[in-house]
């Protein structure tokens, strides 16, 4: 079971969800099962990650209770599961502490600027495990960097550059509303090209291993 765990996508930027704009054109030959009614459980990853892999509501939800209790990757290790966190974002906020992780290496390369790396990035890391599984069962998590702001145009590599113009600057306030709607829709559709990618890895594994795939964003 790989879940990746997005970053700041909105469902209306989703052609799945009836945008007009074709951000899933990658994942669109897999016939993917789209869920349509998702509500995140805040607007900082620092509450609904841990949120999203707790068992308390979206109602009910309290970081401090989140931390101190045995969340879904607990009690899937405690189960037997082997379970790995491979993050590319600004860490997982405890909800791996207790699991194997993997942080994304940022120093500068052709996937990295020194600062921040491409989603790229996890396919590596997530190639190797899954041609070294060593569990009946497994559970890998990818953190993406997805939709992070400001500097949406640092989240996908030039030739993403699907819709244009685009906002290539930090300070997005000095950008229209075209170029800045234009940027964000590249950063859905470059994340729609990992979770393809990520598809693609899955299908390679032999017939006989059972594999599925959620992506949902924070």
């Amino acid at each position: 079971t790989v879940i990746v765990v997005g970053e700041t996508a909105r469902a209306e930027n989703f052609a799945y969800q009836g945008y007009t704009r074709d951000t899933n054109r990658f994942t669109r030959p897999f016939k993917v099962t789209y869920l349509n009614n998702v509500v995140s459980c805040g607007t900082a990853t620092a509450v609904s990650v841990p949120c999203m892999f707790s068992r308390q509501s979206q109602a009910e939800f309290s970081r401090n209770e989140a931390d101190n209790q045995q969340n879904i990757l607990d009690i899937a290790q405690s189960a037997g599961a082997d379970v790995l966190w491979i993050d590319n974002n600004s860490g997982c906020k405890n909800v791996c502490t207790r699991v194997p992780t993997i942080n994304i290496d940022t120093k500068a390369s052709e996937l990295c600027d020194g600062k921040y790396c491409f989603d790229e990035a996890l396919l590596a890391p997530l190639k190797y495990k899954l041609a070294n599984l060593s569990q009946a069962n497994t559970v890998i998590v990818l953190h993406m960097m997805g939709s992070h702001g400001p500097t949406y145009f640092k989240r996908y590599p030039e030739k993403f550059k699907q819709f244009s113009p685009t906002c290539d600057r930090s300070d997005i306030q000095n950008c229209s509303a075209e170029e800045l709607v234009n940027t964000y829709d590249n950063t859905i559709a470059y994340s729609d090209f990992i979770n393809a990618q990520v598809i693609e890895q899955l299908k390679a594994l032999p017939a006989n291993i059972d594999k599925q795939l959620l992506y949902v964003s924070d």
